[in-house]
C-alpha cells in the first residue's frame, strides 16, 4: 500500500508498520544513495525470508518481512547520512537519517512488546553496524528520535548501556537537558531510564556528570500540589522520576539522591493528584527504597489507591505483561514492597489489598534476576509477619509456607537463606528451622553458616532466644543493634 504522501512507502509485516522516504531526490548528494536506492524494494513487493533456501526473495505484499532486511536498509542510510564525516547534516540527509532511527526504534520496540524471540542477537546485529555512533551524532544535533532508538537498543542489554555511557550518551545529556524543549527533554530522560535501569556499572557515570539535580528540578518544577500538567510536562516529571528511581535502587547513590532534594521533589509526584499512575508508582518505590529505614516516616506512608497500583503492577510484571503502558521488573517493586512494609499502616494496607497473594506469586513463579526478587519477596512476607492478620494470612494462603520452605532449603545465597530463616521464625514455624538444619547438616561442618540478626534494644530477649536457638541448630549468630527493623510481632 501507498502511504498518502508521495514521498513514502510503507512495508507491513506481521502487526507492524514500516516507513521510509523515498531516496530518488538524494541520488545527486552522494553515489552511495543510488546504490542504496536500487537495492530496495519496488513499492509494490516487500521481502521476505525463505527459510528453507536461507534467502531474501520479493513477495506480494502483506507477507512478513525479514527484520535483518529491515535492519540492514536503515544502517545503509545512516551510514550514507554520515560517510562525510560533517558536524551538521544537510536537511535532506538529516530527515533520511532521522527516519532511519525512527524504523529502527520501532523494529526493536515492535520485538520487545511481542516478546518475540532473538531481541538481543537484534540489539546485538545493530550496534555490532556502528549504529550507537550514527545515532549518537543524530542525538547531538538535538534529535528526539535519535534517543528513543538508543532507548530501545539498551533495554535489558547491560553491555549496550556501557557502550552508550562510553560513547559519550551521557556527556550529550547532561551538556543540554537544562536548556532543551520538552520533546527533547523527554526524549532524554527516556534513554537515562534505560541506562540506568539496565546497568548499574553507568551509576557512576550519570552521577558524576551533574544530571540528578537537574532530574530532581524537573520533578520539582512539574509537580507541585495544584499545577496544572499538560501531557508533556507530566510525561516529562514522570519520566525524571522513573530515572531517580532506578538509581534509587542502588543504595551507593542514596547520599547524592538524599542530598539533592529528591526525596521531597518525589513525594510531591507520589502525593499529585494530577500524576498518571506509572509516575507515583515510580516515585513511592523510589522514596521507599530512600527512607525505608525511618519506620514512622510520614512520607513512607501511602494511601490505598497507590497501594493497590503498586500491586497491580507487581501482578503483572509476575505475568510477563504491561500495565500503565509499560513493562515492570519484579526485583525492583518486592525491594520497593519490602522498605514499604517496614511501616506498620503499609502492612495492613498491602495485606488487606491483596499483597500476599501477589508475593506468593512472586516465590512460586521465575523472573528476571529471580534470586533477588525472591529475596525481597521474603523480606516483605517477614515484614507483614510481625503484623497479626498478616501472618494469619500467609499461613493460610496455599502453598507459601511451603514456598518459603523451599526458598531456604534450595537457595545458595546467604542473604536469601537468612531472610527465610527470619520469615519462618516470625510465622512461629521454629520446628522447620531445626528439622531442615537437621537435614542439611550431614551436608555442612557445624558454625560454617554465619547468620547476623539485627535487632531493637527493646527486642533484645526476643533476639537472644533466637541466637542460642540458631546455635543450637550448628550455626554461627552473631547480632547488633540496628533502628531499622521492628522485631516484636504485632
Amino acid at each position: 500500500m501507498r502511504c498518502a504522501q508521495s514521498h513514502n512507502i510503507c512495508y507491513n509485516f506481521k502487526s507492524f508498520t514500516l516507513t521510509r522516504p523515498n531516496l530518488g531526490t538524494l541520488h545527486a548528494s552522494h553515489p552511495s544513495f543510488a546504490a542504496t536506492a536500487s537495492a530496495l524494494p519496488r513499492a509494490n513487493d516487500v521481502l521476505i525470508h525463505d527459510t528453507d533456501k536461507n534467502k531474501l526473495h520479493q513477495s506480494p505484499r502483506g507477507q512478513a518481512i525479514n527484520y535483518d532486511f529491515v535492519v540492514r536498509e536503515q544502517l545503509s542510510i545512516l551510514r550514507c547520512c554520515y560517510t562525510d564525516n560533517h558536524a551538521a547534516l544537510a536537511p535532506e540527509r538529516h530527515l533520511l537519517a532521522v527516519q532511519a532511527a525512527v524504523e529502527l526504534k520501532h523494529l526493536v520496540s515492535h520485538v520487545v512488546d511481542t516478546k518475540a524471540s532473538g531481541l538481543k542477537s537484534l540489539q546485538s546485529a545493530i550496534i555490532s553496524s556502528g549504529a550507537v555512533t550514527f545515532l549518537l551524532k543524530l542525538a547531538k544535533s538535538g534529535e528526539p528520535s535519535a534517543f528513543e532508538a538508543l532507548q530501545m537498543l539498551c533495554y535489558r542489554n547491560a553491555i549496550a548501556c556501557e557502550q552508550m555511557v562510553t560513547e559519550g550518551a551521557v556527556d550529550i545529556i547532561a551538556a543540554d537537558l537544562s536548556t532543551a524543549n520538552t520533546a527533547l527533554q523527554n526524549a532524554m530522560c527516556y534513554l537515562l531510564t534505560g541506562l540506568v535501569a539496565f546497568s548499574f556499572k553507568t551509576h557512576t557515570s550519570v552521577a558524576a556528570s551533574g544530571l540528578v539535580p537537574h532530574l530532581v528540578g524537573l520533578c520539582r518544577n512539574q509537580s507541585g500540589l495544584g499545577c496544572e500538567l499538560d501531557d508533556d510536562h507530566r510525561k516529562l516529571s514522570g519520566r525524571a522520576a522513573s530515572v531517580l528511581r532506578n538509581l534509587a535502587h542502588n543504595t551507593e547513590q542514596h547520599t547524592l539522591l538524599e542530598q539533592s532534594g529528591a526525596i521531597e521533589a518525589l513525594v510531591g509526584i507520589m502525593r499529585n493528584s494530577q500524576q498518571d499512575s506509572a509516575s507515583s508508582i515510580n516515585a513511592a518505590v523510589a522514596v521507599a527504597c530512600l527512607v525505608g529505614h525511618e519506620e514512622d516516616s510520614t512520607r513512607l506512608q501511602l494511601d490505598k489507591d497507590l497501594v493497590g497500583k503498586i500491586l497491580e503492577v507487581l501482578n503483572a510484571a509476575c505475568q510477563g505483561v504491561m500495565c500503565y503502558g509499560m513493562f515492570w521488573t519484579v526485583w525492583k517493586l518486592c525491594q520497593g514492597l519490602t522498605n514499604l512494609t517496614v511501616n506498620d499502616k503499609n502492612k495492613m494496607l498491602v495485606t488487606a489489598m491483596g499483597g500476599i497473594p501477589v508475593l506468593s506469586e512472586v516465590l512460586l513463579g521465575h523472573h528476571h534476576n529471580n534470586e533477588a526478587a525472591q529475596r525481597y519477596a521474603l523480606s516483605a512476607l517477614w515484614n507483614l509477619a510481625f503484623h497479626e492478620a498478616s501472618r494469619k494470612e500467609i499461613l493460610q494462603t496455599p502453598g507459601l509456607v511451603d514456598a518459603i520452605r523451599s526458598c531456604l532449603a534450595m537457595s545458595e545465597n546467604p542473604k536469601t537463606k537468612e531472610v527465610a530463616k527470619g520469615a519462618l521464625w516470625t510465622l512461629g514455624l521454629e520446628q522447620d528451622l531445626k528439622t531442615l538444619t537437621e537435614h542439611n547438616a550431614p551436608h555442612l561442618e557445624a558454625g560454617t553458616l554465619h547468620v547476623m540478626l539485627s535487632y531493637e534494644w527493646s527486642c533484645q530477649p526476643s533476639v537472644l532466644l533466637i541466637k542460642s536457638e540458631l546455635e543450637k541448630a550448628g550455626y554461627k549468630a552473631s547480632s547488633f543493634l540496628n533502628h531499622g527493623r521492628r522485631c516484636r510481632p504485632k
